[in-house]
Order: C-alpha cells, then sequence, then structure tokens
C-alpha cells in the first residue's frame, strides 16, 4: 500500500502545483474587490453576480459544459468500445 502511494506521489505534486493550486487561486480572487494597484480584502459576489446575470457569459458557460460532457460520453463510449 505504501509502495502505491510512494510512486503515485509525483504524479500528485504535479497535479497539486499545475493544476489544483492555480484553480484555487483563480476562484478565491473571484472573491475579492479589485483596485487599479491589486486585489484587496473586502470579499464581494459582485463578480458572480455579474457573470451570472449576463445572459451572453451564461449562455456560453452552458455551451462549454454541454460540449466537454458530450465530449466525455463519446470518449467513454470509444474507450469502452475498443476495449473488448
Amino acid at each position: 500500500m505504501l509502495m502505491g502511494v510512494g510512486l503515485a506521489l509525483p504524479a500528485l505534486c504535479f497535479l497539486a502545483v499545475f493544476l489544483m493550486i492555480p484553480a484555487v487561486r483563480l476562484i478565491a480572487a473571484g472573491f475579492l474587490t479589485q483596485d487599479s494597484e491589486a486585489l484587496w480584502r473586502p470579499v464581494t459576489l459582485s463578480h458572480f453576480t455579474h457573470f451570472f446575470a449576463t445572459a451572453l457569459y451564461s449562455h456560453v458557460l452552458v455551451v462549454t459544459l454541454r460540449i466537454s460532457l458530450w465530449t466525455a460520453a463519446l470518449a467513454a463510449v470509444l474507450a469502452i468500445r475498443w476495449r473488448w
């Protein structure tokens, strides 16, 4: 068991550094107010409110999610077909 964790550790570190940490920082920055110089403390939901209130942004999000779900489904079907 410990050997498997040791083998997976480099991949987990890679995912953490290049995927999880930037994603968490991006989401966290969405809650902060923005000044001309930097991001500041007053926490706000105005960025998310603006995003979901604008029809274009919501439409683009829905289309993107629909394409990603169809792509994942197609990849799963093709993988199962080629498996046997």
